[in-house]
């Protein structure tokens, strides 16, 4: 199940962030979510969609660059997201000399270049 800010991706290819939901359209099984889309030709819109639609959208791509709230240091990610047994998600990250070692997605920020 998706919260609200979740970013997603329908099926169709367009992407948004969850407003509101989940909730329990009449006359329809499974939940479903008010999305306000992000891109294409619906951009600024709102819609009803339901949950098997959609996919999350990971927070960070494998080649961004993120800094670690932990040790302040900059780093390339290479691989991830992957979850933990505890449903938080943690990447594969590398430092300027080649060395590489895990971090969790909750001490990750994004670095603007």
């Amino acid at each position: 199940m998706f919260k609200v800010q979740d970013v997603v991706k329908h099926e169709n290819g367009n992407q948004g962030e969850i407003v509101f939901g989940p909730f329990r359209p009449t006359l329809s099984e499974g939940p479903a979510y008010l999305v306000q889309w992000s891109d294409g030709d619906y951009a600024g819109r709102c819609a009803v969609t339901y949950g098997q639609n959609l996919t999350p959208v990971p927070r960070f791509e494998v080649g961004q660059v993120v800094r670690s709230s932990e040790t302040m240091g900059l780093f390339k990610v290479v691989a991830g997201p992957f979850n933990r047994y505890t449903g938080s998600k943690w990447y594969v990250l590398e430092d300027a000399d080649g060395a590489q070692d895990m971090e969790y997605e909750a001490y990750m920020v994004p670095v603007v270049e």
